[in-house]
């Protein structure tokens, strides 16, 4: 029971740079944030400001990306300011066989400090891209782009035209150790550190009709989760087989 209204700007110069600028209202809604004390805040009033930028060739080395983006939020209705940000760099072998690629991204998704007047925690309204505001296929069942820090590698290659395996690998941290808004069982988290993540990825146009996409992931809880739930925790798991056909 939330709308939004927004615009997005963009703009390119067709060769190397892309840029966007996107400003998102929520107008009305019925849900609302928690915070210290059992109170809670109306999410009906969030306002948010995106600016993003990629630059192809950077620097005039063929293969070699650079790319950032910002989510600045506020709210008409009390005290909020939250953000969330990442930015990637990536290099790809673009006349080698197999056109191997490695890419890095650093993203930050800000958590509430209790301890001040103004609620920081960032709020990603309807989910995201996976890998850009939901990282991790399993981490985003636990912390869905709110109170997280994340390094991301992948390594990627292209064995044969059509064909695309890569290796996605994540470190999680959080940002503040208060964590209400999130998990019902993970209102804390015991120490920063929250897991770490790995996902293979096979993506195959097997023909003009036929895509296939299968992945694994598996994350293995930091002591971060592992100290703040009652109970041993274990490697979390999940496994994804997509066909699509397509006339």
């Amino acid at each position: 029971k939330t709308a939004y209204a927004g615009v997005n700007l963009t703009w390119s110069d067709a060769r190397r740079l892309d840029a966007s600028l996107a400003f998102v209202a929520i107008p009305s809604s019925k849900g609302t944030y928690l915070l210290p004390g059992d109170a809670t805040a109306p999410r009906e009033g969030l306002r948010a400001v995106n600016p993003r930028a990629r630059w192809t060739s950077a620097f005039g080395v063929e293969g070699l990306w650079l790319e950032g983006e910002w989510a600045h939020q506020w709210s008409t209705s009390f005290d909020m300011s939250a953000d969330g940000w990442g930015l990637w760099s990536g290099y790809a072998f673009t006349k080698a066989k197999g056109r191997p690629a490695a890419l890095y991204r650093y993203s930050v998704f800000s958590g509430d400090d209790p301890d001040t007047a103004t609620y920081e925690r960032f709020d990603t309204m309807t989910g995201g891209v996976q890998r850009d505001w939901l990282l991790g296929m399993a981490m985003t069942q636990v912390a869905r782009g709110r109170n997280l820090k994340v390094h991301r590698v992948e390594l990627s290659v292209q064995p044969k035209p059509g064909m695309s395996l890569s290796v996605d690998l994540y470190d999680y941290s959080a940002d503040t150790l208060n964590n209400l808004g999130g998990q019902r069982a993970l209102p804390a988290y015991a120490s920063s550190h929250l897991g770490n993540e790995v996902t293979p990825t096979l993506q195959w146009s097997v023909n003009g009709n036929l895509y296939v996409q299968a992945l694994a992931t598996y994350l293995v809880p930091g002591a971060g989760i592992r100290d703040a739930l009652p109970e041993k925790t274990h490697v979390w798991q999940a496994y994804k087989l997509s066909l699509y056909w397509f006339f």
